[in-house]
């Protein structure tokens, strides 16, 4: 995710952790054979998303 967002490990960071406190994310992590965190949308975080997509689709028709 880092180098794909460009961004530092403590950026993602931060961000991953507000957007899970939130409840539009959660985290699993796997074990074969190193530990591997997986981010997942949550059902909640689908909807909220849609909504914010809602909304910026406005803004641009009224451009």
């Amino acid at each position: 995710m880092q180098k794909v967002l460009q961004t530092t490990p403590g950026n993602l960071d931060h961000h991953l952790k507000k957007l899970m406190e939130a409840g539009w994310i959660s985290d699993s992590i796997f074990f074969s054979p190193r530990p591997l965190k997986i981010f997942q949308i949550t059902p909640f975080g689908a909807g909220e998303f849609e909504v914010q997509i809602a909304q910026f689709k406005r803004v641009v028709r009224k451009l």
